[in-house]
């Protein structure tokens, strides 16, 4: 079952619009991401692969914290002030704000060079985004295709749902080959076409 957190905002890619859709493959990382006035030491780690949403979900919950909550984003990325991170979560600890932090991968395999920083972050509660499953997909893939101007039919989605590998990064690969189809043959987007992008998609074909 699909639901949807729904905030007065917009933000880029990694969601569209406000919306950002709830199934069994994002729901316990939403929940806990939520409720942040219950983070053990006043912090999270949030972990989720390229173009599962884990920005869009950061970006609500700090909005809907307003001041409560600092957003620090690709945590993982090497080069990041450490020094400042690790003030971020000692303040969280004390007296706040609250911190939230977003990743791919968990801390243990960051590069950090202050042990203190690498300390903290290992003992810090983390909430994982897995890859997606066909109720996201269905969502997901609808969405990104409608934002590419293509009219969708349910069929054409009930069609594809079961077919696209589940990740978000097929998803994604899936969605430019149909809007680039539907161009190049100056066609909607039916189910015949989208059977020849997936069969070409499966062979590797560009």
């Amino acid at each position: 079952m699909i639901r949807q957190i729904a905030l007065p905002l917009r933000f880029e890619e990694g969601g569209v619009g406000d919306e950002f859709y709830v199934s069994d493959a994002n729901r316990s990382a939403a929940e806990l991401a939520q409720r942040w006035e219950q983070w053990p030491e006043g912090a999270l780690i949030l972990l989720g692969p390229v173009g599962g949403g884990k920005s869009q979900l950061a970006r609500l919950v700090a909005a809907a914290a307003g001041t409560r909550v600092d957003l620090v984003e690709d945590a993982d990325r090497p080069g990041r002030d450490e020094t400042a991170i690790f003030h971020a979560l000692n303040r969280a600890q004390e007296t706040g704000p609250h911190v939230l932090l977003t990743a791919r991968i968990p801390p243990g395999a960051w590069k950090i060079g202050l042990p203190d920083l690498r300390s903290r972050l290992l003992a810090l509660p983390f909430a994982r985004i897995g890859e997606p499953d066909e109720p996201l997909i269905a969502e997901l893939l609808a969405q990104k295709l409608r934002a590419r101007g293509l009219d969708v039919a349910p069929d054409i989605i009930e069609f594809l749902t079961p077919r696209v590998p589940r990740s978000y990064a097929a998803l994604a690969a899936v969605a430019d080959r149909l809007d680039a189809a539907a161009l190049e043959r100056q066609r909607r987007l039916t189910v015949p076409l989208a059977r020849d992008v997936l069969a070409d998609f499966e062979t590797g074909k560009a």
